[in-house]
Parts: C-alpha cells; sequence; structure tokens
C-alpha cells in the first residue's frame, strides 16, 4: 500500500476478531484503521448524526479512531455541507448602535424595565426582570 505524500505510518496490523492483517496508521502510537475511500463517508455519517458536532469535534471524534489521507480537509468539507447542521446553525446577530438618551429632569423620574426570557423554571418562574431609575 503507498502512502500517497501523506504523514501517515502504515502498517500491517493483526485483527484481534479475525484472524485478518489490517492497514493500520500508527503515528499516534495507538493503532487507528485505514479506511478505504469507499467507506470514508459512511463512517462520517454514522458518527456526525449522532449529534451533529461542528468541525472541531467531529474531526478529533472520527481521527481518534480512524486514518486516511486528508481526513481533515475531508471532514471540514463535509460537515459544512451537512444540510441538517446548516438548518440549525445559529446566524449572527446585528448590533444596533447605542442609543443617547436625554438626562431626567428630576431623580426617579424615568425607569427602565428589563424582561429576559424564557429561561428554564426556577421557583415557578421563567422570566428575570430588572430594574433601573435614572
Amino acid at each position: 500500500m503507498k502512502n500517497s505524500g501523506s504523514s501517515l505510518q502504515l502498517s500491517l496490523t493483526p485483527c484481534h476478531t479475525s484472524n485478518n492483517d489490517h492497514w493500520c496508521d500508527l503515528l499516534t502510537g495507538v493503532p487507528r484503521p485505514f479506511v478505504p475511500e469507499q467507506f470514508r463517508r459512511q463512517i462520517f455519517e454514522h458518527l456526525h448524526n449522532i449529534s451533529h458536532p461542528d468541525v472541531a469535534a467531529t474531526t478529533k471524534l472520527i481521527c481518534k479512531r480512524y486514518a486516511w489521507p486528508h481526513m481533515k480537509k475531508t471532514i471540514k468539507l463535509w460537515v459544512q455541507t451537512c444540510e441538517q447542521c446548516q438548518r440549525s446553525m445559529i446566524q449572527r446577530h446585528t448590533k444596533a448602535p447605542l442609543g443617547t438618551f436625554a438626562l431626567p429632569d428630576a431623580r426617579f423620574s424615568q425607569f427602565h424595565l428589563d424582561l429576559v426570557g424564557p429561561l428554564p423554571p426556577s421557583n415557578d418562574s421563567s422570566i428575570s426582570s430588572s430594574i433601573s431609575s435614572r
């Protein structure tokens, strides 16, 4: 088996569950099975579809168990093109510019009420409030 310019250290390693030897990467000190191209997408889908983690978490999850050339780049592309991840991706919110307020005429003449919620229930309440005076 040719290494094709990757940093994998491939070696035939005996398999504990069968009498066959398998190609494994020994670079990390723990044998990671070399995955043929036709099975890579299937492995990605089995591990990524559990909880749809981000690129870094999916890469770590797969790289810990398996090996193939250019796997980080491949996994990144597959995560970025995952339809379910794109649907649930949090969009960045635009921030409104800070406003200017006229100074109050007298103490306690203006009140501001901030409501935050819904939050996980605590003491039968799921909204937090804050009142400030100017």
